[in-house]
């Protein structure tokens, strides 16, 4: 009796980072191993900055290469992955706005599917400063929303991925009004971390 082969989830960082490397030309043998290290060691930030850093590209523009990369790995593990329909659902019935350090656009795509009512049409990401403050304004109702604060494969703007990223978003506050939003949300609110 054959087995049915189970589709892949969606990856976790250690799985990112390995197919990112995969996808990335990096020449120099010795900085591939040095990556690879990184990635055994669960230097996550440290091995993307390093893939950014040392990848052949053909573009000037490294961060947006590697994003580019990092969409058609989820787009492609997405087509063939199992979602579980009945978690995000079960998240969605909280009826609050959601955030999310993921890229996928899971959560959307059942909101649009089931036809599910009081959130927002377009997702918020870091960037989206001017969302942010209307989302800050105590005089506005709002409807939910759901903030990818580090990006989404559905926007073409840049991702939060390496140490510089984080650095811009959460210390230097190059997005200070979502970084606001997001300090606001965790000061006032009583806030549930699935999967992070």
């Amino acid at each position: 009796m054959r087995r049915r082969r189970l589709a892949r989830p969606m990856p976790n960082w250690h799985q990112l980072l390995i197919a990112l490397l995969s996808e990335v030309q990096i020449e120099n043998t010795h900085q591939r191993q040095e990556i690879t290290s990184l990635i055994k060691s669960q230097r996550y930030l440290l091995a993307a900055e390093a893939i950014k850093k040392f990848g052949t590209f053909n573009t000037d523009k490294r961060d947006l290469a590697v994003d580019s990369q990092v969409v058609k790995i989820l787009k492609q593990r997405m087509s063939i992955s199992e979602r579980n329909s009945s978690l995000h659902l079960a998240v969605l019935d909280f009826s609050v706005p959601i955030f999310t350090t993921n890229y996928d656009n899971i959560i959307e795509s059942l909101i649009s599917e089931y036809n599910i009512e009081g959130y927002r049409h377009t997702t918020l990401t870091c960037q989206d400063e001017e969302d942010a403050a209307i989302l800050l304004s105590p005089t506005i109702e709002h409807e939910n929303y759901i903030f990818k604060l580090h990006g989404s494969i559905d926007r073409t703007q840049r991702f939060i991925l390496d140490e510089a990223d984080y650095s811009d978003f959460y210390f230097h506050a190059k997005w200070a009004t979502s970084l606001q939003l997001l300090r606001h949300t965790l000061a006032t609110k009583m806030v549930v971390f699935i999967g992070f």
